[in-house]
C-alpha cells in the first residue's frame, strides 16, 4: 500500500537536503522518519510512566497536591503510612 504525502515547501526542502546528504531519496527519508517516529511512540506507550493516564489528566483535573502525595497517586501508597 502506498500513499502520497504532501509536504509544505520548507519541510520538503529540508527533507530533500537531509536525504541528499544521506544519499537516499526523499521517499526513503520519509519512510525512515515515519518508522522511527512510530517506534518512539510505541516505546513511550509501553512506558508505565507515560501510560498511566489515571494519575494526571492536566491542570484542570482538580488535583492540587501531586507534589505532596505523589506516592499515593503513582503507587497507591499513603505517604503518611496509613495504607
Amino acid at each position: 500500500m502506498s500513499h502520497a504525502v504532501v509536504l509544505s515547501e520548507p519541510l520538503e526542502a529540508q527533507a530533500a537536503e537531509v536525504a541528499r546528504r544521506q544519499g537516499i531519496s526523499v521517499d526513503e527519508f520519509v519512510q525512515r522518519a515515519v518508522e522511527e517516529h512510530l517506534q518512539r511512540l510505541a516505546k513511550r506507550a509501553a512506558d508505565p510512566f507515560f501510560a498511566d493516564v489515571a494519575v494526571f489528566y492536566g491542570p484542570d483535573d482538580g488535583i492540587t497536591d501531586v507534589a505532596e502525595n505523589h506516592d499515593k497517586y503513582l503507587y497507591d501508597v499513603d505517604p503518611h503510612g496509613a495504607g
